[in-house]
């Protein structure tokens, strides 16, 4: 993205808790057992229909 070099970079300013979000270990995680779920699922419905 092209940004004018006399133009100060947007930030976000607005107050919120140091210690919000997740890391990524955690996003990884979460996504892996989200997706082994969801294929269970579907092999569970189409087995038995």
């Amino acid at each position: 993205m092209l940004w004018p070099a006399d133009e100060p970079w947007p930030v976000c300013t607005h107050p919120r808790k140091q210690s919000t979000g997740e890391r990524m270990e955690e996003v990884r995680l979460r996504r892996q057992i989200l997706t082994k779920a969801w294929g269970a699922l579907s092999r569970t419905e189409s087995t038995s229909g």
